[in-house]
């Protein structure tokens, strides 16, 4: 067994210690940790938390058990289901769907029609994603006649991911030519274009009729899966359409097919419309499609007055990764005005070399802003650059919070190995933040002094938030695993 691995079963055992801590905020961050570790336990370790008397430690129990696929948590889990508290039943729901079973898929299936709550009709929904080996084609048309937004919204991505699966396509149609709601029916035009289908070519016409931008961008969209030929003359006149979002579509579309100098002309006319929506479109095309010609008309565009301007350019530059972007980002910095100062040092920690990370750490020496400083940190951070150690450490102690909390984000995650004891100093940090920060630093590196100090300031709205980012993070890493 590794060394790691050793240490990673060391800081278990801990962890299995204080599951049964009379402090609930303690059973929490141990569960939490083992969630974490992502190491094969017993169901049996957890199950009796299902049952808690803290209602966070209970919720935390159950996402467990799905995150680490306990499959013999399963009847604990399907009792679940038919709690009193609403939240209980939504979180059981979405773990039986992360144990990926045709036993869960039909439990939940059964009780979806059962269920008055849509935040938990909504739920199950999300959970088939998690299953689509076992499809229940049976649940899922219901979902599509029913009653709540959320529910119908849900279920037009999730049959979407489901192509190419004709059932899929079948409930998809159905409920496209059922659906009033205009948010529902733009989600179903998407997933009805990862079908792929030359066939599908008459609903995506139609959608560019609809008085709705929203439609008309996510027909246009959908039809890029299409061939090229064959919709080509049909989006072109779209180039003029008063839809920024609309206008990229089609430009995006042109450039996936190798057309850049065809549409140089309608980018560079993006980049300098009067419209802030505009502007950002230009530089999302820009950066996605690493378009080189317009670094020096994002650099500009990163003074832009409008926030999601300049943040959408900073992006775009990130995306340029070449020594001219770094050399026009550096230049740019020297003579930029305070709004896009911020957005240039992000730019730069998405395009610096490794010959490029002395002049980073220089800037940092010279600023004296306190928000720049705690960018460049964070920079380097990402850059991961240990080296800075020596540079980046005094600052842990700097008078102002955020630069303290960007220093001791450095020294947790770029230099746990000798950053240990400097962590523990912060616990006692003025800054609530700051301490839990810290402490979270501490614990996630297998340190659990930092426990106590960490149970002592987490308060009911931060487990709630810990407990609820699960659901979105989950999702996420699920989508980014197809991209």
């Amino acid at each position: 067994m590794e060394k790691t691995d050793e240490i990673k079963f060391r800081i278990l055992k801990q962890f299995l210690i204080a599951l049964k801590d009379p402090n609930p905020n303690l059973r929490f961050l141990a569960l939490e940790g083992i969630h974490s570790l992502s190491i094969p336990i017993d169901a049996s370790e957890i199950v009796p938390l299902l049952n808690d008397n803290d209602r966070f430690v209970k919720w935390k129990a159950i996402l467990t058990c799905g995150g680490l696929h306990l499959k013999k948590a399963f009847p604990e889990l399907k009792k679940l289901l038919f709690s009193p508290d609403m939240n209980t039943r939504a979180f059981a729901a979405l773990s039986l769907g992360h144990l990926s079973c045709e036993e869960s898929a039909r439990t939940i299936s059964e009780t979806f029609e059962k269920e008055s709550s849509p935040k938990v009709r909504q739920t199950i929904i999300r959970s088939f994603g998690y299953l689509k080996e076992f499809p229940q084609w049976e649940t899922l048309s219901k979902g599509a006649k029913d009653n709540d937004l959320g529910v119908r919204l849900d279920l037009s991505r999730i049959l979407g991911e489901m192509a190419p699966d004709q059932n899929a396509l079948d409930i998809l149609l159905n409920l496209l030519e059922q659906e009033s709601n205009n948010h529902v029916f733009a989600t179903a035009i998407l997933g009805l274009g990862r079908f792929s289908k030359p066939i599908l070519l008459g609903y995506f016409q139609h959608s560019l009729q609809h008085q709705e931008p929203r439609i008309r961008a996510n027909a246009i969209e959908a039809m890029g899966t299409l061939s090229f030929e064959l919709i080509e003359k049909i989006i072109f006149p779209y180039l003029k359409d008063s839809s920024n979002r609309v206008k990229a579509n089609v430009i995006s579309i042109f450039l996936k097919n190798n057309f850049h100098d065809r549409m140089m002309p309608e980018l560079k006319k993006l980049l300098a419309s009067e419209n802030r929506w505009e502007r950002a479109s230009g530089a999302w095309l820009a950066g996605k499609f690493r378009v080189m010609e317009l670094i020096q008309e994002l650099v500009k565009l990163l003074g832009d007055t409008e926030g999601v301007v300049a943040e959408r350019t900073a992006w775009a530059l990130g995306c340029l990764k070449s020594p001219d972007t770094f050399s026009a980002l550096l230049s740019a910095f020297k003579h930029g005005n305070q709004w896009a100062l911020i957005h240039i040092i992000r730019s730069m920690g998405e395009t610096a070399s490794p010959e490029n990370i002395p002049a980073i750490v220089f800037l940092l020496e010279k600023e004296r802003n306190p928000l720049l400083k705690a960018a460049f940190i964070e920079v380097i951070s990402s850059l991961k650059y240990s080296k800075a150690f020596d540079i980046v450490c005094p600052m842990r102690l700097d008078p102002d919070v955020r630069i303290r909390m960007s220093a001791y984000n450095f020294l947790g995650n770029i230099t746990p190995e000798k950053s240990g004891e400097l962590l523990f100093e912060g616990l006692n940090d003025s800054n609530v933040k700051v301490r839990a920060l810290c402490a979270d630093l501490m614990i996630k590196a297998g340190d659990l002094r930092a426990m106590k100090t960490l149970s002592t300031i987490l308060k009911d709205p931060d487990k709630l938030q810990r407990v609820q980012s699960f659901m979105t993070l989950k999702e996420l890493a699920v989508r980014a695993s197809k991209e």
